[in-house]
C-alpha cells in the first residue's frame, strides 16, 4: 500500500520491482560474503579479537543507520540481529 502523503523514494521503486531471486543485493551479510569480507551474523564467534562493524543486515535507507564500531574479543557477540564485518 502506498502512503499518499509521502512520495515514493528510489528505494521504494527498486524494492517493489526486484525479483525475489535477486533480493540478496539488499542483504549486507550476503553481499559482504560475496565480496570476500570477513563477516558473519550475530551469534557466531569472531575469528580473532578486533574492531568490527555491527549493522543491520537489511536497511533500505542505507546511510549507516544502526551501525556501530565495536571491539570484540574471542568468542561470540550477541547484539541486535545484524551483521559483523571486520574493518
Amino acid at each position: 500500500m502506498i502512503n499518499p502523503i509521502v512520495d515514493d523514494t528510489e528505494e521504494d521503486f527498486v524494492w517493489r520491482r526486484t525479483h525475489p531471486d535477486k533480493l540478496w543485493i539488499f542483504d549486507k551479510l550476503i553481499l559482504s560474503r560475496k565480496l570476500g569480507y570477513i563477516c558473519g551474523p550475530t551469534g557466531l564467534d569472531v575469528p580473532r579479537p578486533d574492531y568490527y562493524i555491527i549493522r543491520p543486515c537489511v536497511n533500505a535507507l542505507g546511510l549507516g543507520l544502526g551501525a556501530s564500531k565495536k571491539w570484540i574479543e574471542d568468542g561470540t557477540f550477541f547484539g541486535v540481529n545484524g551483521l559483523k564485518v571486520d574493518i
